[in-house]
């Protein structure tokens, strides 16, 4: 077995770090609306996508289905979501965003608009582009590893 190197355990925090920061960042900013992180999940999924299924937005959230009917329960009771039938399988029904849901939708995109202005406005452009890579190359060695661990 390879010992972490002190260099890897300095990177480690900082990474664990920024991941409270952000979670810190979205807890403040969704109470203030009044959501939780998994049914802003459901929202951006179908903002971004249009309307699901509940199988189709349990594959996509990496959720039972029983825990998409609660979400979209408390989303329908809020205003924010509706069931519809389906077109050709009358057992299966559609979650479409509302007027109100949309609204919603495009708050939270301004909001990560605003985040990201205030994020890396002053951020060296030299060094933006090797951050994306070496964060694409952090998530793709952790997905599995966290895949790995669920199991």
């Amino acid at each position: 077995m390879t010992v972490a190197r002190q260099e890897w355990i300095h990177a480690l925090d900082r990474v664990i770090e920024l991941g409270f920061l952000l979670e810190q960042d979205q807890r403040v900013s969704l109470d203030r609306m009044g959501l939780t992180p998994s049914r802003v999940q459901l929202v951006w999924v179908l903002g971004m996508s249009g309307p699901h299924t509940h199988r189709a937005l349990a594959d996509q959230l990496g959720i039972v289905p029983r825990s998409v009917t609660d979400l979209v329960d408390g989303l329908e009771l809020i205003g924010l979501v509706t069931r519809g039938p389906h077109a050709t399988d009358r057992r299966a029904s559609v979650v479409t965003l509302t007027t109100q849901g949309r609204a919603v939708m495009k708050r939270l995109q301004k909001d990560q608009q605003r985040f990201a202005t205030a994020l890396f406005n002053d951020f060296p452009d030299d060094l933006l582009e090797p951050l994306t890579r070496s964060l694409d190359h952090l998530l793709a060695t952790l997905r599995p590893l966290v895949e790995e661990g669920s199991k």
